[in-house]
């Protein structure tokens, strides 16, 4: 009864120094007087207890994330999946795909550290097509693949032709029309290998002595190689050239014969 008596006299208190409060739906020293004062249940006692929170009743309470307390002018963060036609134009000329932009850090022998910027990026549009499995496309697998009885056959007939290239000036008129010597310059000529043997060497010998020397040279590496490279990357244009040229006029006769076919 001692707490019940004070907190009795605490509301008084606080109802006598708040005079010019209005009397609507404030409470009075006699209606407080009158209304019946229930002590606060002791410790340990759980006769009213608390109503549990939805998530605590399913056992989710270990796991529910704590809630991101924001400021009255923070403006929440929307994903960027979703779209609205204010911001169309502004996200019109972003770009799609996802890159990825670091550093990579190397340490030559001699202890010296480089750095170098290394990037990764994403094609915009992907395009995925589906792709047979082998057991489903005959009955035997091994059909679809050379034998060896067969790969010795395509030699042979490669040898031949190397043969018969080699007896015949290149681009000289003797050479039918449907000997098609492509991919097989090097087993024609011997001095494409013979160049890219010493393109090679050279560059092995100056790795070697800047190892000695203990000093390290990319650009100059690359300087040499491309040096005893000149004669075939201007035989590779040359023959892209005449590929091109090849292309157009055999678009050419295929257009003319399609129209006398169409009319």
């Amino acid at each position: 009864m001692t707490a019940v008596t004070s907190k009795a006299k605490s509301i008084d208190r606080y109802i006598a120094e708040s005079p010019k409060q209005s009397a609507k739906g404030k409470l009075s020293s006699t209606a407080v007087s009158s209304i019946e004062l229930w002590p606060e249940p002791a410790e340990g006692d759980n006769k009213y207890p608390m109503p549990q929170k939805e998530e605590d009743l399913y056992g989710y309470e270990d796991a529910a994330p704590t809630p991101r307390k924001t400021g009255a002018g923070r403006t929440p963060r929307r994903s960027s999946l979703k779209g609205s036609a204010g911001d169309d134009g502004r996200r019109a000329g972003r770009r799609a795909s996802i890159g990825y932009t670091g550093e990579m850090t190397l340490v030559l022998p001699t202890g010296e550290i480089k750095k170098k910027r290394s990037s990764i990026s994403f094609a915009e549009n992907n395009d995925v097509q589906e792709v047979e499995p082998v057991a489903s496309m005959v009955e035997n697998p091994r059909t679809l693949w050379f034998q060896k009885a067969e790969y010795e056959h395509i030699l042979e007939k490669v040898q031949d032709l190397v043969e018969h290239a080699k007896s015949k000036p290149i681009g000289g008129k003797e050479r039918p029309s449907w000997v098609c010597t492509r991919g097989l310059e090097n087993a024609i000529n011997s001095r494409y290998v013979e160049e890219r043997a010493e393109a090679t060497a050279t560059v092995l010998d100056e790795n070697r002595v800047q190892k000695y020397h203990k000093s390290y040279d990319e650009e100059y590496l690359r300087q040499m190689y491309r040096f005893h490279s000149a004669d075939s990357q201007h035989r590779a244009e040359q023959m892209a050239k005449k590929d091109e040229k090849d292309v157009e006029d055999y678009l050419k006769v295929t257009r003319k014969m399609c129209r006398r076919m169409s009319c």
